[in-house]
């Protein structure tokens, strides 16, 4: 997870496009192919899926705008003015001692893809067959 505010909503974004992507994807042009009914329903289904994650990080979002305990604007404030430049170096010493301590983490994967197969492969109940 994020370590700040500006962060987070930095990743939140970047998780939204990435969200809206895939559905644009799994959309795409209706004309171009014609699908079976089965597999409409299972291109349906991931996007409700890909839609519901799309809508609960947006509402993260919109709560880190409105910036009801003044985080967000303390941290836009502390990169600001006068303390600049110790802020800054403040966070570099904190990423340096993070490398030192872990110095050979293992490459991990695209980012996209984990946050799809983390999304798609998870046992979901509001999923299973109904009827």
């Amino acid at each position: 997870m994020a370590s700040t505010v500006l962060e987070q909503t930095r990743a939140l974004h970047e998780d939204i496009e990435i969200l809206e992507k895939t559905m644009y994807g799994e959309l795409g042009d209706a004309s171009a192919t014609k699908l079976k009914r089965a597999d409409e329903v299972a291109r349906d289904q991931v996007v409700s899926t890909v839609l519901g994650a799309h809508t609960s990080k947006c509402a993260e979002l919109t709560a880190i705008y409105e910036d009801a305990d003044g985080a967000r604007r303390d941290e836009v404030n502390a990169m600001s003015g006068t303390g600049v430049f110790t802020a800054f170096y403040d966070q570099l010493k904190g990423i340096r001692e993070y490398h030192r301590k872990f110095p050979r983490e293992p490459a991990m994967e695209s980012y996209e893809s984990e946050l799809l197969g983390a999304l798609l492969t998870r046992d979901d109940p509001t999923l299973a067959f109904s009827g």
